[in-house]
């Protein structure tokens, strides 16, 4: 009878198993969540730096994809880690327990869902960058590089003061300029480096031997000068260059060239600006 109770007791006591791994498996619990906001933070840190860059980084498709790719690895490489390692756990032991599982599937879908697709989607921007690198230089690009690109530049913006009955070797720059064409370095259309020459003669802005301006005060049309702008659109035409009415400016025309940007302007005083796109150094 003494052994029957004995026995009865112990039955009625046992409880279900106990859950082992608990304490580890809300440690797991509580950091996956922290690992997805750090994942979060590299991608939103790398579009930022790409949006707000300098506007001549190279190869910035390709390195916000890498970076994107980080944040990815992190949203989804490590949940995938402990969720096969939980997988395995609980297979040695099915007393394990189950708070590291859930959290991995939680943060491996909403990891996959957001950082994984984001990684995703710039995969054809970082491609298109790739192709467009391997292009050589535009027939613009390549239409005159190093003395000659300069010379050109030079009779072009020469030949348009003339064109307005001015003469570019009269007087000099008053910011003190050695002369009216420079160069500025810049980026192919296949980010290969480039340079970008520019022609700048203004009578407004140009002295006498004695440091006295050209035009006298009030005065906006150097005297003997032409106020109209037919010249200048013979001169072009004669050079392959089209004259187009600036839409902003009634006074001023913009010439039209594959080589020259669309922001050069002539205009009576004489006024020349013209500035060339980026071509190969």
């Amino acid at each position: 009878m003494d052994g029957a109770r004995t026995g009865e007791g112990h039955g009625v006591g046992a409880g279900p198993p106990a859950t082992t791994g608990r304490g580890t498996g809300m440690a797991i619990a509580v950091g996956l969540p922290l690992v997805l906001l750090v994942a979060w933070g590299l991608q939103l840190s790398a579009v930022l730096a790409s949006d707000f860059g300098p506007a001549e980084q190279v190869h910035r498709e390709v390195g916000l994809l890498i970076a994107l790719l980080a944040g990815a690895a992190l949203a989804v490489g490590v949940p995938t880690a402990v969720l096969v390692r939980q997988v395995r756990l609980r297979r040695r032991d099915p007393r394990h327990s189950r708070a590291a599982f859930v959290a991995a599937v939680v943060v491996l879908v909403v990891g996959a869902a957001t950082s994984g697709v984001a990684a995703l989607a710039q995969v054809p921007a970082a491609i298109g960058e790739l192709y467009q690198q391997a292009q050589p230089p535009t027939a613009a690009e390549a239409r005159s590089t190093g003395q000659e690109a300069h010379d050109d530049m030079r009779r072009i913006g020469d030949g348009t003061v003339r064109a307005l009955g001015g003469d570019p070797g009269v007087g000099r720059s008053s910011q003190g300029s050695s002369g009216p064409v420079w160069s500025e370095p810049c980026r192919l259309a296949n980010d290969d480096p480039g340079v970008s020459w520019r022609y700048s003669w203004s009578a407004d802005s140009r002295v006498d031997a004695e440091g006295a301006p050209l035009l006298p005060e009030g005065v906006e049309v150097l005297p003997g000068t032409r106020e109209d702008l037919d010249g200048v659109r013979e001169f072009w035409a004669s050079e392959g260059i089209e004259a187009e009415q600036d839409t902003v400016a009634v006074d001023q025309v913009v010439p039209v060239a594959d080589w020259l940007e669309r922001w050069s302007y002539v205009r009576a005083g004489p006024t020349v600006r013209l500035e060339g796109i980026c071509t190969a150094a």
